[in-house]
């Protein structure tokens, strides 16, 4: 009886074996490549989401940028204007002149010199060696170096972070004209900073004059973008 027991239940035995092994097999190469694309994709996805989320804060700091670009172009505008580039000389007498005319002033002196880099942003240059010559025992100094000519002197300022032109003002007209004017030199887009300013009174009418300058500066470039 037993021996007969046993083959009736060996093919059992031997087909659950192959069926485990079966099953074994289908999950290695069906079952278990599904899962690891599953956590690739999901892994993707996070990724994918982390980036949409940067690039949508990149996105509104950039918008919040781009609102400011135009009062930020206006106020490069205002600053280059204030402190151009250049001297630009005659624009600023036009200004004056028109300032003048405005308030009734006669303008006998208008005088700005030559533009010149601002003493206090240039360092003073050392002076030059001084060449010693040999001749018959005596040691003799070289040649004096030779000053700077105006345009060496404008393109050094046009160069300098900060410039100036110093100006020189006379003119004459009633008390309220002279103030008026005074007032319209305040308020000029180009600033002009006046050390001496002086009104005398003459036998018909009144004499200002004030002696200052004006500054130039190399020049704000406008923000990328902006129209």
């Amino acid at each position: 009886m037993n021996g007969t027991a046993s083959k009736n239940t060996g093919p059992y035995i031997v087909a659950g074996i192959v069926s485990i092994f079966l099953i074994v097999i289908a999950y290695m190469m069906f079952f278990l490549p599904k899962m690891n694309e599953s956590k690739a994709l999901v892994s993707q996805a996070a990724t994918a989401h982390t980036n949409n989320a940067a690039l949508t804060a990149k996105a509104e700091k950039i918008g919040a940028i781009a609102k400011n670009i135009g009062p930020l172009k206006a106020q490069v505008d205002e600053f280059n204007l204030a402190f151009p580039s250049a001297a630009q000389q005659q624009n600023m007498i036009d200004t004056i002149n028109q300032a003048a005319a405005s308030t009734g002033v006669t303008l006998t002196t208008l005088n700005p010199s030559a533009p010149a880099p601002k003493k206090d942003d240039t360092a003073a240059a050392p002076p030059p060696p001084v060449t010693q010559a040999k001749q018959s025992g005596t040691d003799l100094p070289g040649p004096a170096p030779a000053p700077a000519s105006p345009a060496t002197q404008a393109a050094a300022a046009s160069t300098a972070q900060l410039g100036t032109v110093s100006l020189k003002i006379d003119g004459t007209g009633t008390l309220d004209a002279v103030q008026a004017f005074v007032v319209k030199l305040e308020s000029l887009k180009r600033p002009i900073l006046v050390h001496e300013l002086q009104i005398d009174k003459l036998e018909n009418g009144y004499h200002v004059m004030a002696n200052g300058e004006t500054f130039l500066s190399a020049p704000l470039v406008a923000p990328a973008g902006s129209k």
